[in-house]
């Protein structure tokens, strides 16, 4: 259900919600991220807030890679650009580097945060693009046996 102005709460079902524009504040290990000017819906009589379902997948992004700065790992974009480095899809990178099509693709649009094995291997393949036909020379595990 898309929530409008005007609309009922449907958290106490009493209020109607009002439109605001406002700095959005985040906070993660002490580190602060404002996200300026977004559209908020509120509740006069619960205090409740819901984000312009729009807005969510930008906000998402922004507070995803703001949690990856502060744990020192690459950003959505930093990821985005190895793989564009390559000239593969993310279903070709993803296969690369043995994760699923879809955790990679999450990976990229912010909505997964990758592991620091998996940051360490993009990181070693940004720096040393030759260690890609490494990876590409390993068997797959399912046609071969233990090494």
């Amino acid at each position: 259900m898309e929530l409008l102005q005007g609309m009922t709460c449907p958290v106490c079902e009493i209020g109607v919600l009002e439109l605001h524009q406002e700095d959005l504040e985040f906070e993660y290990k002490g580190e602060k991220i404002i996200i300026p000017q977004k559209h908020v819906l509120k509740c006069p009589e619960c205090e409740e807030e819901f984000l312009d379902p729009k807005e969510e997948r930008k906000i998402e992004k922004l507070l995803t890679d703001h949690r990856r700065k502060v744990d020192k790992l690459l950003t959505s974009d930093e990821i985005r650009a190895i793989r564009k480095r390559f000239n593969m899809t993310q279903i070709e990178f993803a296969q690369v580097l043995r994760v699923g099509e879809k955790t990679f693709a999450r990976y990229e649009t912010g909505q997964a945060t990758q592991g620091y094995a998996m940051d360490n291997l993009l990181r070693v393949l940004c720096e040393h693009p030759q260690v890609l036909h490494t990876l590409l020379d390993i068997p797959n595990q399912q046609e071969s046996s233990v090494i």
